[in-house]
């Protein structure tokens, strides 16, 4: 998230609708690890990865849903290693996409935390019941 923080504070300054999209499983073989996570907006705006390039177009799209309705979605990509050479994949494999609206509250709480060098972690439900819900665990 460090490395998404200077594109998001300019988007929120422009009042641009900011999207995050975080790696949250993977299965197999994947380009990005656990946690690898990418910000996009409603004016085409994107930054970091969640693939390298593999699904970021269809991450995007469904990150335009999640900011119209306000309403996050878990996503899921996946190719068998087997088919992934023979359409043009570095690799197979499955990930999990989690993605939401950015909170403007609990990324300023986030940031200012970041900024201050604290020790801070954002635990969010992503399955089962209060789907959505946030806790921020300081130090």
């Amino acid at each position: 998230m460090r490395e998404l923080l200077p594109d998001i504070e300019r988007w929120r300054q422009a009042d641009k609708q900011v999207a995050v999209a975080t790696v949250v499983q993977v299965y197999g073989s994947a380009p990005r690890s656990l946690g690898s996570k990418m910000a996009c907006t409603t004016a085409g705006d994107m930054a970091g990865s969640v693939s390298g390039g593999c699904i970021e177009g269809a991450v995007y799209e469904e990150a335009q849903e999640v900011i119209k309705h306000g309403r996050p979605r878990l996503l899921e990509y996946g190719i068998p290693d087997e088919w992934a050479w023979d359409v043009g994949l570095a690799c197979g494999g499955t990930v999990q996409v989690w993605v939401e609206s950015l909170a403007p509250a609990v990324f300023a709480t986030l940031k200012q935390c970041l900024d201050a060098g604290q020790l801070v972690a954002l635990a969010t439900i992503i399955a089962g019941t209060d789907v959505g819900s946030k806790l921020l665990i300081l130090a």
